[in-house]
């Protein structure tokens, strides 16, 4: 197979059933995220995400890598609109996020206006 080929098979047929049976393992249960956004050579933004979790199928904690998620600018609005956004797309409950973690950018988890004020104020706790 060649490159081409054994790479649109990679990110078309195994990334999504992967993360089908990665949303699956998570279920309903409570989850942390890790954040972080970038800018490419060619100023495009994006943000990555991992998401920590107690997965049943393996009896421990673990960290996966969730998804990159393509964005227009960094604010904090839209930081939140387009992970909600994601979350609500590939089916994880956003009402069971109990912690983020980030690089310490205060767009993401600045004490006035960031992502992590925004989710505070928008998501409810969940009951454990």
């Amino acid at each position: 197979m060649h490159r081409t080929k054994c790479s649109k098979l990679i990110s078309n047929v195994i990334s999504s059933a992967l993360l089908s049976e990665l949303v699956e393992d998570v279920g309903n249960k409570p989850y942390s995220l890790i954040i972080d956004e970038s800018t490419d050579i060619s100023v495009k933004k994006y943000i990555a995400v991992c998401i920590r979790y107690f997965s049943l199928m393996q009896s421990d904690i673990v960290t996966e890598f969730l998804g990159i998620i393509t964005i227009i600018e960094t604010t904090a609005v839209t930081l939140y609109d387009s992970l909600v956004n994601y979350l609500k797309e590939i089916n994880l409950p956003v009402k069971n996020l109990i912690g983020i973690g980030t690089d310490g950018a205060s767009n993401l988890c600045g004490k006035n206006h960031s992502l992590f004020t925004l989710l505070k104020e928008r998501v409810p706790l969940p009951q454990l």
